[in-house]
């Protein structure tokens, strides 16, 4: 039998040869550590070069990294095809187009050796293509290094490149990810979450996340064309907490799925004003949604949005309106957040 490794990195990977090497080279650490890795590079049909150099590595450090050549399938494939044969006692994922800060994954994998956790959540930093931060995300959720029991804590939306779990909980959950559409990560954000008993923070920016770049999924362009797409992994979601989990988990499940929903349905009501047939798409899972769990379809409707001082309750109205003018909407937000950046930094300035 293989012997156990501190963490297995899935590298979901699909025409990356420009990127993935950078990606990879972010995961080269002192040997010591390199003993504690297993990285899972998941070549999915790439028609470039990414096979070979996945390849490349594999023979250069063949006790950590791995490649697995599979059929295109889409994000939620890699994952299922990495999971049954993870060696590490944790799991993270890794995107091809992403990297990790080198010196922080060091101090991450030391730390990371001496705790015991279903859950370790991490920082992470958005950057642009030449490696500039454009934003941080800071948890701050607890100290550095201590240790909850999740149900007890009322924590933030998890996202997916601040994530590690046990890989022991995601298989006694049996978990596994939709695959053939995009968007899947939210599951991953999600689902384990509901089972999961402990949690470790740890105030470490480890993932670097690209944004901005040109075919990306979160583009504004894909975001509107691949829409349904998050339909289905939100209504995934809203399956699997209505499930086992409604009435043992507390508030932090049924505030991180209105999160969701909220910030799904409003990319449709208000970045998609042009958008119809998105529009239609969530009234029909709006209209499941209220028969399936009327406490949060109430919730939805108090949302407001501020816009010059006035709240405004979007959800609500686009509901009662159902031929709603939402460009205007757009625009009255559009120009308030322009207002609003202008004010903080001639505040600043006038310091």
């Amino acid at each position: 039998m293989a012997k156990e490794k501190l963490l297995s990195i899935i590298i979901p990977s699909y025409n990356m040869e420009v990127l993935l090497p950078r990606c990879l080279n972010s995961l080269i650490v002192p040997p010591e550590q390199m003993e504690w890795l297993d990285v899972l590079i998941v070549n999915d049909g790439s028609k470039d070069s990414t096979s070979a150099i996945g390849h490349e590595y594999a023979q250069k450090y063949p006790d950590t990294f791995r490649v697995i050549d599979k059929q295109n399938g889409h994000y939620g494939s890699c994952i299922n095809a990495a999971l049954p044969v993870a060696l590490g006692k944790y799991i993270r994922i890794l995107d091809a187009d992403d990297y990790f800060d080198n010196a922080v994954f060091r101090q991450y994998l030391d730390q990371l050796k001496n705790v015991d956790v279903d859950v370790v959540v991490t920082d992470y930093n958005m950057v642009d293509a030449q490696g500039q931060i454009v934003s941080r995300t800071v948890y701050d959720i607890l100290e550095h290094g201590q240790v909850i029991t999740i149900q007890d804590e009322k924590l933030a939306v998890m996202m997916m490149h601040g994530l590690t779990y046990r890989t022991d909980h995601l298989r006694r959950i049996h978990y596994k990810q939709t695959e053939g559409i995009l968007y899947t990560d939210s599951e991953w954000s999600f689902i384990p979450l509901l089972d999961a008993e402990t949690l470790c923070y740890f105030k470490l920016s480890v993932y670097q996340y690209l944004v901005d770049r040109e075919g990306q999924s979160m583009s504004k362009q894909q975001e509107q064309k691949n829409y349904p797409h998050r339909l289905k992994v939100l209504r995934n979601m809203l399956m699997a907490y209505l499930g086992d989990h409604r009435n043992s988990n507390t508030i932090n499940a049924w505030m991180t799925i209105r999160n969701y929903f909220i910030n799904i349905y409003m990319i449709a009501i208000v970045k998609g004003s042009n958008h119809k047939e998105n529009q239609q798409l969530v009234r029909t899972l709006d209209e499941e949604l209220k028969s399936l769990c009327p406490d949060l379809y109430e919730s939805l409707g108090d949302y407001a949005v501020n816009i010059f001082g006035t709240k405004y309750r979007v959800i609500d109205q686009w509901r009662k309106h159902k031929m709603m003018n939402t460009t205007l909407l757009h625009q009255l937000v559009r120009i308030d957040n322009i207002f609003l950046t202008f004010k903080f930094k001639l505040k600043k300035l006038l310091k």
